[in-house]
């Protein structure tokens, strides 16, 4: 095969994913990129600490915001609930933001507010990257692609700065990055390029989560794939029934806690 057909063959699968995404981001599939979410005096509670209870912090886009699921809170709101269910005492902070790249994310860290729910949490949740991958992918001038690899440098970049600021804010807190799934759907001959795209870009949350001995990668890539009933109803972002099973998939990575000790009579 001539060099230049898997080159043509890498282009047209990501032809696919960027029209799919650039449909989204521009508001086809009715979501919004809204400002980040304000912080009431009561989520940063540091009575919390030494009380039992387990913190949950989530962080980054519109995946961990919830969209799709935003009645029951998304995975981060489900993962709360099934906890709970196991008898923890939890308690939830999500400071996502829709439309957030991996830069932005980091950029939080920088929020007071932000900083105290994260020096409280005894989880730290994160999406981050996939909108770094879907602005990339833009077409230019209706046929060529940007070069996706400078964005997959820096969001490499950002991803690992942000699990070293997490541990420097916060020494025990466990981090799961969860990873990033195609929805839309490929054609047989354009496959294998689109793999080996979203496997890249997986890697640079894989890279980020091996530079600390607490922070696990949670790959969500096959709970989709050939499984658009699990979409919401944009076929863009996780439904009830995603959500369900990203939650469920997090749970699975974290080990039995300790129940929370009785209080003294």
């Amino acid at each position: 095969m001539p060099v230049a057909a898997p080159i043509a063959l890498a282009a047209l699968a990501t032809l696919t994913l960027a029209v799919g995404l650039v449909l989204a981001l521009s508001n086809r599939y009715g979501q919004g990129v809204r400002g980040p979410t304000e912080l009431s005096a009561a989520s940063v509670s540091p009575g919390d600490a030494g009380t039992g209870v387990y913190r949950l912090v989530a962080l980054g886009d519109s995946l961990t915001a919830g969209t799709g699921d935003a009645r029951a809170g998304g995975y981060a709101g489900r993962l709360q609930k099934l906890l709970e269910a196991r008898g923890w005492r939890t308690s939830l902070v999500n400071l996502a933001v829709p439309g957030a790249e991996s830069g932005e994310v980091l950029a939080r860290l920088s929020e007071p507010e932000v900083r105290a729910s994260v020096a409280a949490a005894s989880l730290l949740l994160v999406s981050a990257g996939g909108n770094d991958l879907s602005h990339t992918l833009r077409p230019v001038s209706g046929r060529a692609l940007a070069d996706p690899e400078p964005a997959r440098e820096a969001a490499r970049a950002n991803m690992v700065a942000l699990v070293r600021e997490f541990r420097r804010v916060n020494s025990t807190a466990a981090i799961r990055l969860i990873g990033i799934y195609n929805p839309f759907e490929v054609a047989p001959t354009e496959e294998p390029a689109a793999r080996a795209l979203l496997a890249s870009w997986n890697g640079v949350l894989e890279a980020a989560a091996d530079t600390d001995s607490g922070a696990v990668l949670v790959p969500i890539a096959d709970l989709f794939h050939g499984h658009p009933e699990r979409l919401a109803s944009d076929a863009y972002h996780p439904g009830a029934e995603g959500h369900a099973l990203i939650a469920d998939r997090i749970q699975q990575t974290l080990p039995a806690p300790h129940p929370p000790s009785p209080s003294p009579p």
